[in-house]
C-alpha cells in the first residue's frame, strides 16, 4: 500500500474513532424515525382498508387470505408511489384503481386534462424508474 493510501486510511479511521458515537446515535435516531413513520403509515393504510371492508355486504367480504394479499398489494403500491406529490398520487390511483378517465380526474382535482396527462406520465415514469 502506498504512503498516500495509508495516510488516507489512517485519516478515515481517526475520523470514525473521533466521531463514531454521535454518528451512531444520529443513525439510530434517523432509522428509528423512518421505521416509526413506516409503521404508522402502514397501520393507517390497514385501518382505511378495514373501514372500507366494514361497509361491504357480507357476501362480498374477501377471505382472510385475499385480505392479506390485498393489504400487501396496497402496501407495495403505497411504497411505490412514496415521494410523489399528493395530486399526482391521487390521479394515478383514480386512473388505475377506479378506472376514471383523464377528464373525470381533471374535474376531481380541479386541473386541466393536460395536467392530468402530465401527472400520469410522471407517475408511470416514476414506477418504471423504481423498478430499475
Amino acid at each position: 500500500m502506498s504512503g498516500a493510501a495509508m495516510l488516507a486510511e489512517q485519516t478515515l479511521q481517526d475520523l470514525f474513532r473521533d466521531h463514531s458515537s454521535w454518528l451512531e446515535s444520529w443513525l439510530r435516531r434517523r432509522m428509528g424515525k423512518r421505521l416509526l413513520t413506516n409503521f404508522y403509515k402502514r397501520r393507517s393504510l390497514e385501518q382505511a382498508y378495514l373501514n372500507a371492508l366494514a361497509s361491504l355486504p357480507e357476501d362480498c367480504v374477501p377471505s382472510p387470505e385475499q385480505r392479506w394479499l390485498l393489504l400487501e398489494t396496497l402496501q407495495a403500491l403505497d411504497e411505490l408511489l412514496d415521494g410523489l406529490p399528493a395530486a399526482l398520487q391521487r390521479a394515478f390511483l383514480w386512473s388505475q384503481l377506479e378506472g376514471l378517465g383523464y377528464q373525470q380526474i381533471a374535474e376531481r382535482l380541479r386541473v386541466s386534462e393536460r395536467t392530468v396527462k402530465r401527472y400520469m406520465a410522471q407517475a408511470y415514469e416514476h414506477c418504471l424508474l423504481v423498478e430499475l
